[in-house]
């Protein structure tokens, strides 16, 4: 688990997005989580059940094959961590886990087109090459980049 504090409701899309990405190139599912809790079902509350509230609602998404699942088995509590992770590629055909894609997706444009208008200086791009030993480093403990990168 990771943990990382973003103050840019847009760079929260963008870290989704980019997770989104790394689930279609890996076989990993990710949980992504804010201060209000499970955010990306906010767009996708049309086509929620009733019973799932935000208490309930914990466990319950999931960033995998570049989808949002929105795991709506098991009705009532909150899902153990292992149960989530098994239940969620097959969660990925459900109306709220659509409508919970289509929102990503329309972010993601969103974020495209913001970054080719932006003000220049307010945003930047930044290629890093790396020994892949160096990644797996970073992938575990991201925390050790910011202070990798003041070191050089």
């Amino acid at each position: 688990a990771a943990e990382i504090t973003i103050s840019d409701l847009d760079d929260e899309w963008l870290l989704v997005s980019l997770l989104a990405d790394l689930t279609r190139m890996e076989r990993v599912a990710c949980r992504v989580t804010d201060s209000d809790g499970e955010f990306l079902l906010v767009d996708a509350a049309d086509e929620l059940p009733e019973w799932l509230e935000p208490d309930s609602a914990v466990g319950r998404t999931w960033v995998v094959e570049g989808e949002v699942a929105v795991v709506l088995h098991a009705p009532g509590g909150p899902l153990p961590l292992q149960k989530g992770l098994g239940l969620c590629s097959c969660s990925l055909n459900n109306a709220a886990s659509r409508e919970a894609t289509s929102a990503l997706r329309r972010r993601e444009r969103s974020l495209k087109e913001g970054a080719q208008t932006c003000v220049l200086g307010r945003r930047q791009n930044i290629v890093v090459a790396m020994p892949s030993s160096a990644w797996r480093v970073f992938r575990r403990a991201p925390r050790l980049l910011g202070p990798a990168a003041a070191q050089a």
